[in-house]
């Protein structure tokens, strides 16, 4: 962002009635002020996350860099709106004094300054912070090659802790760097120990070792043609180089339209609304290869292995987290007896993103979970699984639609309710006391699209669920096909 600067001038009107006197409209009566430069932008190096969790009576000093570096006067001023809650101190002590919540702004001492200098810090002060006790690192892979990114994979224990925040650190960056994300990429051939440290006082941390291989340059690539992508999801491209063993950062990827669907630097898709887009790949050798991709309306495809929830949330006070593959929900309290922890994609009550649904083309929803007690078909005695859209939940009229579904057990084996299962739903199917069936010529936009979760026994039935993948099928056999071949 360009500086702004602060120039001083007067002026004078001129008028030559009776009573005035009139000014010299040639005299140059501006004044010889120094020029007053702005601040751009403030950054707080130390909080990156949404809120500041802090414990009644804990404090947290913020530490911030502003821009221009060679500002004269680098002064900000810090306030809190609530002060019973949280104060803070000018050297950006914030400190807590009672359960609630606060927000801290920080804005500059001189000027008005430009939008980057308008910062505020959510703070929520909780009875206690529940501190870290161990972080696990999940990754399967602990290879990669120069040039590619490796994202690391881990859980933060106990699964109530306070803070996610993480910092991370490489032992060796001329072998591998990490960001702040806990992406590795690798630089060089060599080991690396990267290494993540807590900020909740625990101090907590753990390491892990990542080889980095040499990098082979692809000579040629091809592109596998007209390959549909589901919304929100991130998918590596079907593509094949040559040599076999070739390394994909050595090829520069393309999008030409990155407001539908980007590509990183190894060929991984990731889309951000429905359309298409051509993705160009070039070798270094200038060897070269298209092919389309779509972004298709009613393709759902979620693998909760990658140890994130989006675009998925859960509601009802239920919590989540991720292990060996999977995602596992802790339920929220219904009421004193019962359990409930809804899955959503969409939710009007949420102002969650809407869903699109094209049943003409893909017929079938699965998700792949394991219960939380031994339900019962079309009966919520022991608890419910029941899909629900703004149009009525499937199959309503059948027992409310509680347990409305379809099992299938890789290989056509038998379902045991504290297993992993297929719970699936035919989409031509009834939605609603009404009889509502979506269109098959046509995708249907939907601002409701959910599994009720609720209703569980909390004396018969575990505190949890555990979610593995959701996905949209256009036949049964392919559903079945897809897993039994997992």
């Amino acid at each position: 962002m360009r500086n702004i600067k602060l120039y001083i001038s007067a002026a004078f009107v001129c008028l030559a009635s009776v009573g005035f006197i009139a000014c010299d409209s040639d005299k140059d009566l501006t004044t010889d002020m120094p020029e007053v430069e702005l601040m751009d932008e403030i950054t707080i190096d130390n909080f990156k996350s949404a809120t500041l969790f802090l414990g009644v009576g804990m404090d947290s000093t913020m530490q911030w860099t502003v821009k221009p570096v060679n500002l004269e006067d680098k002064g900000i001023i810090w306030k809190s709106s609530n002060e019973a809650v949280a104060t803070v101190s000018q050297d950006g002590t914030i400190s807590a004094k009672t359960i609630g919540e606060a927000t801290i702004s920080i804005t500059p001492a001189i000027g008005f300054g430009a939008t980057e200098t308008v910062k505020a810090i959510p703070v929520k002060v909780l009875k206690e912070v529940v501190k870290a006790t161990d972080i696990i690192f999940t990754n399967d892979e602990t290879d990669v090659y120069q040039t590619a990114t490796l994202p690391l994979s881990y859980n933060i224990l106990p699964a109530n802790h306070t803070y996610d925040y993480l910092t991370w650190k490489s032992s060796n960056e001329a072998i591998a760097t990490v960001d702040e994300n806990g992406v590795v990429r690798g630089i060089a051939a060599g080991v690396a120990t990267i290494t993540a440290y807590t900020h909740d006082r625990s101090k907590v941390k753990a390491s892990i070792d990542i080889t980095v291989k040499e990098a082979v340059s692809a000579t040629e690539v091809a592109i596998a043609l007209n390959q549909d992508f589901a919304l929100y999801e991130t998918h590596v491209l079907d593509f094949t180089l040559t040599p076999a063993n070739a390394t994909a950062a050595t090829v520069k990827w393309e999008s030409n339209d990155r407001t539908v669907a980007s590509i990183d630097n190894e060929g991984n898709i990731t889309t951000h609304k429905i359309g298409t887009v051509k993705i160009t790949a070039t070798t270094a050798n200038g060897a070269t290869a298209e092919g389309m991709i779509t972004v298709a309306e009613g393709l759902f495809r979620k693998d909760f292995s990658d140890g994130t929830i989006f675009p998925w949330e859960v509601q009802n006070g239920a919590t989540f987290s991720f292990e060996k593959g999977k995602m596992v929900v802790k339920f929220g309290n219904q009421n004193a007896e019962k359990y409930r922890g809804d899955f959503v994609y969409a939710a009007s009550n949420a102002g969650i993103k809407k869903a699109a649904l094209n049943v003409g083309t893909y017929r079938y929803f699965a998700v792949k979970m394991t219960a939380a007690s031994n339900l019962e078909p079309n009966n919520n005695r022991y608890g419910c699984i029941a899909m629900d859209t703004n149009n009525g939940r499937y199959k309503q009229p059948t027992g409310n639609g509680n347990n409305n579904y379809s099992i299938y057990v890789k290989n056509g084996a038998d379902w045991e309710w504290n297993k992993p299962a297929i719970y699936y739903y035919d989409m031509q199917q009834p939605f609603g006391n009404s009889d509502y069936r979506y269109s098959l010529t046509s995708p249907v936009e939907v601002t409701t699209f959910k599994f009720v979760m609720a209703d569980y026994p909390k004396a018969s039935s575990k505190d949890s669920y555990e979610v593995y993948w959701v996905r949209s099928f256009k036949t049964l056999e392919e559903l079945k096909a897809f897993v039994d071949n997992e």
